[in-house]
């Protein structure tokens, strides 16, 4: 295949100097870059983010500047290595380069910056952050478009997907900390008290589940209308919290609803995505006659919220579904043909460039919505039936105490403490799974070498790119 060569609409932001591996002044950055590639990246939780929000001053305020400052520096620095140890073939892509250029110029855009000494200094420097989230807007559509090229070519594809994954979640955590930073002095600045409005900057402390479902529910329903010319499905949601029944208590005067922390652009991203994706095909699939309703459960327990999204659109077939978190050989890609678009900053945003590009799509929606839901320790799963329907489960964590999900990636001792826990709970499974068989033979006077073993549905696996428990399925 062939790439286009050139190099038009690349960032400024850093000199064309910057990527020739024999000038002086890559050696330069490079020797700059190593000194924050070997920190460590600090992952905080949701609730730790809310206490150090709550009782803000100016001197805090100046703390956390440059804290975000410095650890911005360690997110970015990780990621440009990565991009610097990407084949030559898909590092020299134009839109894998323009990323990587990107990273380059928000790196040395905030390295230049001093150190914060006062609110003066705080205002400065948050306008510098606005204006490289701004320039982020452009990150995901390049880097889907240069991965679709670059899968053609002879490449590892679980390689080049793990790396979509962690420049994807290192993107969600440092636009999380831009943004919070940004909040938090917006609040200091004008003087708002402090979740007056439920807000902790962006964290929302009354997230409803229901309000957010219904909010993603109105938004694909108008958006389907306006696009196939015809009434939608009805969204039928279906509120059960199970936490009520054990006596919790419930700060709310609906007692059916459920509320808990988080950040509402996240939730909706997944949500939007979802409820999407089952009224768009089962509109393809129903094309005159009742239109079956898709259906969404929202429950929760102690720990957890979980939403279930079901339809009847005919289910995924076995060559699609085992394609189904891969970034590569995305389908509907023609919106990037006529021109790059920025990534819209919430749902009504996605709703709105959703309708202007009709049945044209990016095609990262459902890995990424899969990388939201993992960022504060929930996840994503699909259940399909091929021919009927799909089914689609998230998992988010109620309580805040879950670190943001930035990778092991950077972290071997942290990759080998996990293989330890793998492999013990493995060998915990075998015995369980034994005791068990022996037991069976015993009651039925079968000889343990002819008693089937049940197949375990427990998802408890170190994978190539991360771990992850599934508690969606328990045995």
């Amino acid at each position: 295949m062939t790439f286009n060569n050139s190099r038009e609409g690349l960032p400024r932001a850093v000199s064309l100097d910057s990527v020739k591996s024999d000038s002086p002044y890559h050696f330069y950055q490079n020797k700059v870059l190593e000194e924050y590639v070997r920190r460590p990246a600090n992952a905080s939780t949701l609730r730790q983010y809310i206490f150090f929000g709550r009782q803000m001053t100016p001197e805090r305020l100046i703390t956390a500047a440059n804290w975000v400052r410095s650890e911005l520096l360690t997110r970015l620095a990780h990621r440009i290595r990565d991009f610097q140890q990407l084949p030559f073939l898909v590092g020299t892509n134009p839109h894998i380069e323009y990323v990587y250029r990107l990273y380059w110029g928000a790196f040395e855009k905030i390295r230049q910056q001093p150190v914060i000494q006062d609110l003066e200094d705080n205002t400065h420097f948050c306008q510098v952050l606005r204006d490289l989230l701004e320039d982020g807007k452009l990150v995901v559509p390049r880097l889907a478009r240069g991965v679709s090229e670059c899968s053609a070519a002879c490449y590892n594809h679980q390689d080049l997907d793990r790396f979509v994954n962690r420049m994807l979640r290192s993107r969600i955590s440092r636009r999380t900390l831009a943004e919070q930073h940004i909040a938090l002095t917006d609040a200091n600045e004008h003087g708002w008290v402090n979740e007056d409005d439920g807000y902790i900057g962006i964290i929302y402390v009354r997230c409803s589940a229901s309000k957010v479902v219904q909010r993603a529910s109105s938004l694909v329903r108008n958006h389907a209308q306006q696009i196939y010319g015809r009434q939608p499905p009805d969204i039928h949601v279906h509120v059960h919290n199970e936490a009520l029944q054990h006596g919790m208590q419930q700060q709310q005067q609906d007692d059916n609803e459920i509320i808990f922390a988080y950040v509402p652009e996240h939730l909706e991203y997944i949500l939007f995505e979802l409820i999407s994706n089952a009224v768009r095909y089962t509109l393809e699939r129903h094309t005159e006659g009742n239109i079956p309703a898709v259906e969404v459960t929202v429950s929760a327990n102690a720990k957890d919220v979980f939403f279930r999204i079901s339809d009847q659109a005919g289910g995924i077939t076995s060559e699609r579904y085992g394609q189904l978190w891969s970034y590569q050989n995305r389908q509907h890609l023609g919106n990037l043909e006529r021109g790059i678009l920025k990534m819209p900053m919430d749902m009504r945003e996605r709703a709105k460039q959703a309708t202007d590009l009709g049945h044209e799509h990016v095609g990262m929606g459902l890995p990424m919505s899969r990388v939201y839901a993992e960022y504060w320790g929930g996840e994503l799963q699909v259940m399909t039936m091929d021919g009927y329907g799909t089914d689609a489960y998230v998992r988010i964590p109620r309580l805040g105490t879950n670190a943001e999900n930035l990778g092991l990636e950077d972290n071997p001792a942290a990759i080998k403490n996990e293989r330890r826990k793998v492999k013990q709970h493995q060998q915990q499974q075998q015995q369980h799974r034994q005791h068990n068989d022996a037991a069976v033979a015993s009651q039925y006077n079968y000889h343990p070498s002819i008693v089937q073993k049940n197949t375990n549905l427990t998802s408890y696996a170190l994978e190539s790119d991360g771990w992850s428990q599934s508690y969606m399925v328990r045995e």
